[in-house]
């Protein structure tokens, strides 16, 4: 192997090296500026979050609410036009 060979190998290793440093480098900033961005954003939700009342609400007594009433006619699958979710509105 010649001189020349043998310099453009070392060229070759040493850019290898710096572009594994760099990617690992960049691996690492990432993760950190996520690490930042949720710590940032988990203490803002916090702080907009309302913060509870510290006595319970109480309905008034002898209130009651009304009771439900079951539907009149059970709901039907289709879009109400004519045509049904599932293909076709009928035949053979």
């Amino acid at each position: 192997m010649s001189r020349y060979e043998r310099a453009r190998i070392d060229l070759r290793e040493q850019a290898r090296r710096r572009v594994r440093a760099a990617t690992r480098w960049a691996a690492l900033a990432s993760g950190a500026l996520a690490a930042a961005f949720t710590v940032v954003l988990a203490h803002q939700g916090a702080a907009a979050a309302p913060q509870p009342t510290s006595t319970p609400t109480v309905a008034p007594q002898g209130v009651s609410a009304p009771a439900l009433a079951p539907p009149a006619q059970a709901p039907s699958v289709g879009f109400g036009n004519g045509y049904s979710a599932y293909g076709s509105s009928g035949g053979s």
